[in-house]
């Protein structure tokens, strides 16, 4: 090209066509990301294809008085009957918060070029939403993009295409890709995610290699469907919130919204899956839609804002404890051995020796989101089994409750059992590495001895962005401090751990640091619970309720 100004027309042209080439788009890719003026022409180029739409507007009218012109009044697009808006091809009613999210997406590629663009990425939009091109809209940690070519990083606003694998390497990292539609698919940590040629004109399919996803599907044209495919199971779905989890040798759906069907791959079985139901399919179970774990004993409490990780024990078998929150990916918890476990009828999981429960990664979305908020709540529904726990050795090292931590002297956030008391460490930009204060390995928030009972018990702890720190027994509150800084400190890459340290199984750090009892339900939120949100809690799972 003779000037750079014509080869970023020229890429951008391509590009809009359909026809680029993986070396032109990597190319173009290179442009937006590196060129301000690049991002300029490449708006032009939008703009102005946008505009040729109002061409096609012989097939508009084909569609409006159609099989597609119920869809097109439903839309609002019609105009109250006027012309249409300039748009090239309105197969199907794109949802508002659709071209929101992909509007916004696309302008992060112009970030920094002021109001003048703002305004014509909103003349934009129209173009834009009802295309069937993909864009990486957000990105955290560690994100790439594998083409044939090799492996780019990703970023904010990059163009997709057909045969893109998107990659989140490492438990902290995440993606966001968003449809034309409206359409989203988001990507934990440790997810690789690949962009399918569709098979039919209009048809998407994604294939999850490996990790997880939640997707929120706009609904489909008559006759098409969004396909995810796994290693076992081919998911189809006509417009729905899911969630789609590749682990080892199986998959597991998890259905909000709407229902999906799902196919074991090997022999073709198929079962339907409805909102609040899941399925799993692997080699060796069989495909069978069941009622999603906790929902039950859930939907009897109060569901105060900023909910981020819930956890009920209604599995009544197996190593996995389910986290039922429905905040994003769950956040499930294993057992590191079934030996220690033991469920109880109609509801609660017993540990009767040192046993761990944690994530399968980093709790990335707790984390961030506390340190947005600079607030956190830990709700516990417990009965510990023994009043002198977490005090056997020398050092009084406290038996765990809950932590966020990756050994005995760094965490996050945590909860204790300290023999007949109960104590926290929150970390903050003012305490050490381990949540206590400067200089001490104590604990920041410490009841009376005499507090524990061999009983069901109901504990919270809530540190408000102002700095105050109350632990609550059974409705009461019994303990507070102030705790100065921030959680800028917090690390992302830590797991939620129930019942232990992250020690090997049978050592002596464990075994003193590890809590036995039974656990009936525990939560986490990205906000500081008032006393009369506290009170509620308590009073809807407290004995002779129907709570738990």
């Amino acid at each position: 090209m003779s000037t750079r100004r014509e080869q970023v027309y020229w890429l951008s042209s391509k590009y809009l066509d359909g026809c680029i080439s993986p070396r032109e788009l990597l190319e173009l890719e290179a442009l937006l990301h590196s060129d301000e003026a690049a991002r300029v022409e490449f708006l032009n180029a939008v703009h102005l294809d946008s505009r040729l739409g109002v061409v096609a507007g012989a097939a508009v009218d084909e569609r409006r008085t159609g099989a597609g012109g119920a869809a097109w009044e439903r839309s609002g697009l019609s105009g109250g009957g006027e012309s249409p808006r300039p748009i090239a091809f309105p197969v199907s009613a794109p949802r508002r918060t659709g071209r929101r999210w992909f509007t916004a997406a696309a302008a992060a590629i112009l970030a920094g070029l002021g109001a003048l663009f703002v305004v014509q990425w909103n003349l934009l939009g129209p173009a834009l939403e009802v295309g069937e091109s993909a864009i990486l809209a957000r990105v955290g940690g560690r994100v790439g993009v594998q083409r044939a070519h090799g492996e780019i990083p990703g970023f904010a606003g990059q163009p997709l295409q057909p045969g893109d694998v998107v990659t989140t390497p490492g438990a902290a990292s995440e993606a966001m890709v968003v449809y034309a539609d409206g359409s989203s698919i988001g990507l934990a940590g440790d997810t690789r995610l690949r962009l399918e040629p569709a098979r039919l004109a209009g048809m998407r399919r994604v294939a999850v290699e490996t990790g997880t996803i939640r997707a929120e599907v706009a609904a489909q044209p008559a006759g098409r469907a969004f396909l995810v495919t796994t290693p076992h199971a081919e998911v189809r779905v006509v417009g729905t919130l899911f969630i789609v989890a590749v682990q080892g040798t199986s998959t597991r759906v998890d259905v909000e919204q709407g229902r999906v069907e799902i196919r074991r791959l090997r022999d073709g079985e198929c079962a339907y899956v409805l909102a609040n139901q899941y399925a799993v399919v692997g080699e060796t179970l069989v495909v069978a839609a069941k009622p999603l774990f906790g929902r039950q004993a859930a939907d009897r409490f109060p569901r105060p804002p900023g909910l981020l990780a819930l956890y009920t024990f209604e599995e009544g078998r197996g190593v996995l404890v389910r986290d039922v929150a429905g905040a994003g990916a769950p956040l499930d918890l294993t057992a590191d051995t079934p030996g220690g476990l033991r469920w109880l009828p109609g509801g609660g999981l017993a540990l009767d020796r040192p046993t761990l429960l944690a994530s399968r990664g980093a709790a990335a979305g707790l984390v961030r989101a506390c340190k947005a908020s600079n607030e956190l709540t830990l709700e516990v529904w417990c009965t510990p089994v023994n009043p002198r726990q977490g005090t056997e050795s020398v050092h009084d090292t406290g038996a765990r409750i809950v932590t966020c931590s990756t050994d005995h002297s760094t965490r996050n956030f945590g909860l204790d059992q300290l023999g007949s008391s109960f104590g926290v460490r929150i970390r903050s930009t003012e305490t050490g590495p381990n949540g206590s204060p400067e200089g001490s390995s104590m604990w920041l928030l410490r009841t009376a001895d005499e507090v524990v009972r061999a009983e069901r018990t109901h504990l919270v702890v809530t540190r408000d962005a102002s700095g105050n720190v109350r632990l609550f027994v059974n409705g009461a509150e019994l303990a507070r401090c102030t705790l100065g800084g921030t959680f800028a400190n917090w690390d992302a890459a830590y797991p939620l751990l129930l019942g232990r340290e992250l020690f090997p199984e049978g050592s002596e750090q464990g075994r003193v640091r590890a809590w036995r009892g039974t656990y009936h339900r525990v939560a986490v939120y990205s906000r500081a619970l008032a006393r009369e949100e506290v009170r509620r809690l308590f009073e809807a799972g407290r004995p002779g309720t129907a709570g738990l």
